[in-house]
């Protein structure tokens, strides 16, 4: 099932077509994702502290529809896949059960000299493995 949490589109988010601007989905997309691992428990502060980082390496994102002034979006997050490593998020905004965004999200940890990097085991949390489909 995925993660979901709400945003209300606000004014200075629209572009000169009163659409909210291409680029700011992608501040919709990261909003959807840190709120998705605060809420699994994994401290991402701690992480850094660490001196490991999660870095996005890659986004594929189709927009569907666009969202303006008030729609209140619904951001979906779900991993769909893991490696030692780096792993996927496909991620879903909505408003009003229509499709507004669909993208996917790579990410890969490393250490603090930007080096891929295993994920560190207290990090590694059950709820960023894919949900397997059942046969």
């Amino acid at each position: 099932m995925p993660h979901t949490c709400s945003h209300t589109v606000r004014s200075y988010e629209l572009d000169g077509n009163r659409h909210v601007n291409n680029a700011t989905y992608l501040n919709f997309l990261e909003y959807g994702r840190v709120t998705f691992l605060n809420d699994i428990g994994f401290d991402y502060q701690r992480l850094v502290s660490q001196g490991y980082a999660l870095y996005l390496t890659r986004i594929c994102i189709d927009y569907k529809a666009p969202a303006t002034l008030g729609d209140v979006l619904i951001i979906k997050t779900v991993p769909v896949k893991k490696k030692l490593t780096s792993g996927v998020f496909r991620q879903i905004i909505e408003c009003e059960g229509s499709t507004v965004v669909e993208a996917e999200v790579y990410w890969v940890c490393v250490d603090n000299k930007g080096k891929p990097s295993r994920l560190p085991e207290e990090f590694n949390l059950p709820s960023l493995e894919p949900v397997k489909p059942h046969t």
